[in-house]
């Protein structure tokens, strides 16, 4: 146990050590007024235009998982979309993505094994990034100009992304081997407990084997990343950074691959210094390109804060709500014989 807290002690000192050498990168030659300028321009209906499109994508965020969460059994919209941003909400404060835990083992109140709810986290996050590797190789090809950390990451995700599809679509199928491989080599004691999640992990990557639920998670996270470039457009135009909606992707793209950095919590400094790098190969000015960090950043957070919260308060108060009393049968009254 010792050796795990200290494992995770120095994931957190190194992601504090990234965060603030990628603070200092970015800010290092910026001028504090002329970000506060460029900031402070931004019409007030554009900040409120990013937070409806923040919501309508965190919905359907939820909409794409309860596609893979009805692989096992039908699950209420309003308790995927809950869960989903309790998680999100975990992600962006918490290091190492332990929202994504929470996703999984509060979904036990729908009835969900943690390991089924675990394994479609797993195959959903492993699908985000093949479309980000997609995205990322046709901007490649028409930015030749980008930063070179950019291509090499997206080739390095680009194998972990297909080393990752590859997972998911072998391992149910080698579902009895593994079983017996546990059986083989576990004691008893070890067995009942490990081979039934095991059992159940895979159950949950099975889910993504069906093409027509393939078919509708591909539509909505075409969908989900269309609108959140579109609403990284706007805001690029109300703080007059010339985007195209094609830049924008490829922004969101760098921003998600940046994600897999350790860093501080909320990915703070790395995120700064991503969008510095990329916004400036875009014409940006650096004032602008660290307002729009800095205001994305901020706005993403209020939203996951917002409905995070409100789904903290309603697991909560479902949690609390006393399970039906259940009722006595009602005893027998013996009836007087009837007198000949």
């Amino acid at each position: 146990m010792f050796k795990r807290i200290g494992s995770r002690g120095l994931q957190f000192a190194a992601g504090i050590a990234v965060s603030a050498a990628c603070l200092w990168l970015a800010f290092r030659k910026a001028s504090l007024h002329d970000i506060w300028a460029a900031a402070s321009a931004l019409p007030a209906q554009i900040i409120l235009l990013c937070l409806g499109f923040g919501s309508i994508t965190l919905f359907l965020r939820a909409v794409r998982w309860r596609i893979l969460l009805e692989a096992a059994e039908p699950v209420s919209l309003s308790v995927a979309f809950t869960v989903n941003s309790a998680g999100q909400m975990g992600n962006s404060i918490l290091p190492a993505r332990l929202g994504d835990v929470f996703r999984a083992t509060n979904l036990k109140r729908a009835g969900l094994s943690t390991g089924f709810a675990l394994a479609t986290v797993v195959a959903e996050r492993i699908l985000d990034a093949g479309f980000l590797v997609l995205l990322s190789s046709l901007a490649l090809t028409v930015f030749p100009g980008l930063p070179t950390w950019l291509a090499h990451a997206a080739r390095w995700l680009a194998v972990a992304a297909a080393l990752g599809l590859a997972v998911t679509l072998l391992l149910p199928r080698l579902e009895n081997l593994i079983l017996s491989v546990l059986r083989a080599w576990l004691p008893e004691s070890l067995q009942e407990k490990i081979s039934p999640m095991v059992a159940q992990f895979l159950s949950g990557l099975r889910g993504f084997h069906d093409l027509q639920r393939a078919g509708m998670f591909l539509f909505w996270t075409a969908v989900i990343w269309i609108l959140d470039a579109t609403g990284v457009a706007i805001l690029a135009h109300g703080l007059s950074i010339p985007l195209r909606p094609v830049e924008a992707a490829l922004f969101l793209t760098a921003i998600a691959l940046s994600s897999v950095i350790p860093a501080a919590p909320g990915n703070l400094g790395v995120f700064q210094y991503v969008a510095l790098s990329v916004l400036t190969s875009f014409g940006a000015g650096q004032a602008q390109a660290l307002s729009l960090a800095l205001i994305l950043q901020a706005i993403t957070g209020l939203t996951l804060c917002l409905w995070g919260s409100a789904s903290l308060w309603f697991l909560s108060a479902r949690g609390r709500q006393p399970k039906p009393a259940v009722q006595p049968s009602p005893v027998p009254v013996p009836q007087p014989h009837a007198i000949p």
